[in-house]
């Protein structure tokens, strides 16, 4: 009987490491993938929001391959936008099955956007010259209930 209980402990203890290892390691690409914009549709503009579908491209430039392919135990949650470091607004997603191979990229086609018109107000009188480079979107990856943050 005990050493049932001792086995069994041994490989919970190892399917957690194995799990933790993996989560470390997609954590370390995550840190060098780079997100991008891609294409603009549907914008819609409101009294209360601005909503438009957004593509973005995300670029894993390393030597080894992305992959969630975990069920529910990791997908991609949320999409913020930023410009100048000032938050613009979000996309809300629940994309668990993504592969982005080595040196190679992942098209995310038509993110539903929303943006406050208060935020799009502010920002509007503040553009005095606008370049794709003052944006910066985040990628909110959840990993067995704890969020990673790809940014780009």
């Amino acid at each position: 009987m005990k050493k049932t209980i001792v086995i069994a402990g041994l490989i919970i203890g190892g399917i957690a490491y194995a799990g933790y290892r993996k989560v470390q390691k997609l954590k370390e690409i995550f840190n060098q993938m780079k997100i991008q914009p891609s294409g603009l549709r549907n914008v819609k503009i409101g009294v209360d929001y601005f909503t438009f579908n957004l593509d973005l491209i995300i670029e894993n430039p390393t030597t080894e391959a992305f992959s969630l392919n975990a069920g529910n135990t990791a997908s991609f949650k949320r999409v913020l936008a930023y410009r100048n470091g000032h938050f613009l607004g979000m996309a809300t997603l629940n994309l668990n099955m993504v592969n982005i191979p080595a040196f190679n990229s992942f098209e995310l086609k038509n993110v539903p956007f929303q943006i406050s018109s208060n935020i799009v107000i502010q920002n509007a009188l503040s553009i005095e010259s606008f370049s794709v480079e003052q944006l910066t979107f985040v990628v909110v990856v959840d990993i067995l209930g704890k969020e990673y943050y790809i940014e780009g």
